[in-house]
C-alpha cells in the first residue's frame, strides 16, 4: 500500500511537472468527451422535464428500459423485429401460461387494493393538467409504484381542460367517467389475497415494464383481459398500428418530430419482416402519407377523427408561444373541438387500436408508450415495434433490429 507521505510526494510531483499533467489530460480527454456530452444531455433532459418531477420514461425508469431480459425485449429506444419463429421463442410465449398465473394473482390483489371494504392505505396522486398521453402514463409510473407499496391510488386534480371542456361526457374526471373508477365495491372476503405480497411479485419476477403495462391496462379498462384465449402466431391477416405524433412536436426544438419518409420505412421493413396486410394509424396530423403506405400493399385505415391537434402551421416559427399552443392549453381555450378527449382516448385504448399485433410509434411521445403497454398486456407477448424516439426526449430513424432474444 502506499503510504500517506508516497501519496503527497506523488501529488507534489504533479504539480511540479504541468507537462506531465498536460500529456495525461490531453490523452484521457477524447475518451471522457462522450461520457461528458452524455452527462450534459442526460440534464438538459431533466430541465426540460422538471414539469414532470421526473425524467419522462417507459415505466419509470430514467431513459432505459431495464425489463429486457424478462420480457425478451432489447431496450426502449432499440427497434424489435425478430424472425417469425424467433418471435414465437419469446420468454412470454414460451411461458405463457406461467404469465397468465402471474398475472391473474397479480390482478386479484391490485382489484383488492381497489375495493373499499378492504381499508387500503391511500396513496394521493396528483399530475399537472399536461398533454393527454402524458397524464396517463405519468398517473401509470405513480400507480404501479402504489401497487408495489401495497397502496390504493387516487387522482387528485385541479379542474383540466382535457375533461372539463369535452362535451361527450357529463362529468370533469378521468377515472369513474372516461375510465372505470380507481375504486370499487367487492365482498370483504377478497380483502384476504392483501396478506400475500403478490402486488411486487409480478415486478420482481417480470421486471418494472410488465407492471406498469398491467398497472396502466387495469387503470384504464378495469380488468386484465385474461378471459381472452393466447392469440395464434402472426399472421399476414393481422394488423400494424402505427402513431405519428406531429403537432407542437414539430416546433419544439426539445422533441422531435419525424419524417414521413420514417414511418414509410419503418412499415416497409414490417411488411418485409411478417408481410401484414393492414395498417391502422393513429396521429395529430392530416397530412399522413396514405398513398405511399397503400403502395406499399397496405390496407390503410385512419383511426383518428379529429385534426384539430395539429399545431406546426399555426406556430411556425413561434416558439416563445408554443407553450400556449400544447394541446392541453389550447383544449382548455376550447379550440379543439367539443369530442376532442373522447377521440384521443379512442385512439389510445379502442379496440380498433389494441387489436393490432405490430407497433410503429416514437417512445419521446407517452401516446406511444401508452398503446404499448396496453399492446403486452392484451396479446400477452411482445409486439414487433420500431420505435423513432427513445424513452425521454430526442430520438432518430429506426436502428436495425436487435439480436433475437435469450
Amino acid at each position: 500500500p502506499t503510504s500517506l507521505y508516497q501519496q503527497r510526494n506523488q501529488t507534489s510531483c504533479w504539480e511540479r511537472s504541468p507537462l506531465a499533467m498536460r500529456a495525461v489530460t490531453t490523452a484521457l480527454l477524447p475518451r471522457a468527451a462522450p461520457l461528458l456530452a452524455a452527462l450534459g444531455a442526460a440534464q438538459h433532459h431533466g430541465r426540460f422535464s422538471r414539469r414532470f418531477h421526473a425524467r419522462p420514461s417507459f415505466a419509470g425508469q430514467e431513459r432505459t428500459w431495464r425489463a429486457d431480459r424478462p420480457v425478451g425485449l432489447d431496450g426502449v429506444n432499440r427497434s424489435w423485429l425478430p424472425s417469425p419463429t424467433e418471435l414465437e421463442a419469446q420468454p412470454l410465449v414460451r411461458r405463457s401460461k406461467q404469465f397468465a398465473r402471474d398475472l391473474r394473482n397479480w390482478g386479484r390483489y391490485a382489484k383488492a387494493l381497489r375495493c373499499v371494504a378492504c381499508n387500503a392505505p391511500l396513496t394521493e396522486v396528483r399530475t399537472p393538467c399536461v398533454g393527454l398521453g402524458s397524464l396517463v402514463v405519468s398517473f401509470a409510473q405513480a400507480y404501479a409504484r402504489a401497487v408495489a407499496a401495497g397502496n390504493t391510488t387516487r387522482l387528485a386534480q385541479d379542474q383540466c381542460g382535457w375533461f372539463a371542456k369535452d362535451q361527450s361526457r357529463s362529468c370533469s374526471e378521468l377515472f369513474g367517467c372516461y375510465a372505470p373508477s380507481l375504486q370499487e365495491a367487492c365482498p370483504p372476503e377478497a380483502c384476504g389475497v392483501l396478506a400475500k405480497p403478490s402486488g411486487v411479485k409480478l415486478l420482481r419476477k417480470w421486471g418494472p415494464t410488465l407492471h406498469f403495462s398491467a398497472v396502466l391496462y387495469l387503470a384504464l379498462h378495469g380488468h386484465l383481459g385474461l378471459n381472452r384465449e393466447a392469440p395464434p402466431p402472426l399472421g399476414r391477416a393481422d394488423c400494424a398500428v402505427v402513431h405519428v405524433r406531429r403537432g407542437d412536436a414539430c416546433v419544439n426544438t426539445n422533441r422531435r418530430c419525424h419524417s414521413n419518409d420514417e414511418y414509410v420505412e419503418a412499415a416497409r421493413q414490417l411488411k418485409d419482416a411478417y408481410g401484414l396486410e393492414s395498417l391502422r394509424v393513429v396521429s395529430d396530423d392530416g397530412n399522413l402519407p396514405l398513398d405511399r403506405w397503400r403502395r406499399l400493399g397496405y390496407d390503410v385505415e385512419v383511426l383518428s377523427r379529429s385534426e384539430a391537434y395539429d399545431v406546426s402551421r399555426s406556430v411556425a416559427g413561434a416558439a416563445k408561444s408554443l407553450r400556449d399552443h400544447f394541446p392541453e392549453k389550447r383544449m382548455a381555450r376550447g379550440e379543439l373541438g367539443p369530442t376532442a378527449t373522447q377521440d384521443a382516448l379512442r385512439d389510445m385504448l379502442g379496440p380498433r387500436t389494441l387489436e393490432c399485433r405490430a407497433f410503429v410509434g416514437s417512445f419521446s411521445a407517452s401516446m406511444s408508450k401508452a398503446i404499448f403497454a396496453q399492446l403486452l398486456i392484451r396479446h400477452r407477448r411482445g409486439a414487433p415495434l420500431l420505435s423513432g424516439g427513445g424513452g425521454g426526449g430526442g430520438g432518430g430513424p429506426p436502428r436495425p433490429p436487435p439480436p433475437p432474444p435469450r
